[in-house]
């Protein structure tokens, strides 16, 4: 779902830090300033053409502007998350589950690694005590 304050919040720090004003995004995306200065203070939406034509200037994708990704550059996500194929088919089939449906595969995943970390913590109570045993038997 679209979150215009995520936007609004995107376009006012890429436009800082790349030390551009409102007016000169303006100009370059064919809007006027006040169009700028209202998307930014969530006072006005931005179209698909105002939303397309600000990526483009920033170079990044919809998806960060729009708060579907934290990530800018949408063609190397998956490189800089180091995401398998089977990873990411993954992520995709997860997104089209309802939130209660990812909630109780997030559980799941949560309760395994909790299983996981108590069977590690077990292993490693089991070699110390066999090293104790161990040097005992050594030291006899």
């Amino acid at each position: 779902m679209f979150d215009s304050n995520i936007f609004a919040e995107r376009l006012q720090l890429l436009r800082k830090k790349a030390n551009v004003s409102q007016k000169i995004l303006s100009d370059h995306i064919g809007v006027s300033y006040h169009t700028i200065s209202k998307i930014e203070n969530k006072q006005r939406a931005a179209s698909i053409e105002v939303i397309t034509a600000i990526a483009e200037y920033f170079d990044v994708s919809l998806d960060y502007l729009t708060g579907r990704t934290d990530l800018p550059d949408i063609t190397h996500k998956n490189k800089e998350l180091d995401i398998t194929p089977e990873e990411s088919e993954l992520l995709e089939e997860f997104r089209l589950l309802n939130k209660y449906e990812q909630n109780i595969i997030i559980g799941k995943i949560s309760e395994m690694l909790y299983n996981k970390n108590i069977e590690n913590s077990n292993m490693e109570m089991s070699d110390e005590i066999a090293e104790v045993d161990f040097k005992d038997r050594v030291n006899k």
